[in-house]
């Protein structure tokens, strides 16, 4: 299984969901359930959700697939939800940037997911973010 954890940080509305190797449709199942459940205790408005896959692969196969969850399960499952979050990715291969540009377009729900080479720069991003208040400033 390519998802390998999801840790809330202690004392910050950090979420961060660390894979490895090839990501499929049931990997990211797994992850949004197990860090839903971190959000759900600590009981904040608005969290940021890091998306580590600095280690991930994926095929394009299961991009389709994880993009047509993400659409679905994913989307539905935020309008219920107590709280917000704002998706963060770590990473550089070539799918994962597939799926990043691909959540862009109108299809896939028009959301703009930051995208950064490093963890230290996206928890960076996130602790700015919260230090001033918005999540709608993130740079990529």
């Amino acid at each position: 299984m390519a998802f390998v954890r999801a840790v809330l940080l202690p004392n910050e509305p950090i979420v961060i969901a660390s894979f490895e190797n090839g990501v499929t449709a049931q990997d990211v199942a797994a992850a949004f359930e197990a860090c839903l459940n971190l959000m759900r205790t600590a009981e904040t408005p608005h969290y940021f959700l890091i998306g580590d896959l600095s280690s991930a692969t994926g095929a394009f196969g299961d991009i389709l697939k994880i993009l047509q969850y993400t659409r679905t399960v994913v989307e539905q499952t935020k309008t219920t939800l107590p709280f917000q979050f704002t998706p963060l990715f770590v990473g550089s291969d070539a799918m994962v940037k597939l799926y990043v540009d691909a959540r862009r377009l109108q299809q896939f729900g028009s959301e703009r997911i930051a995208l950064f080479a490093s963890l230290d720069l996206a928890l960076a991003a996130a602790r700015a973010n919260l230090a001033q208040g918005s999540a709608d400033a993130l740079q990529e």
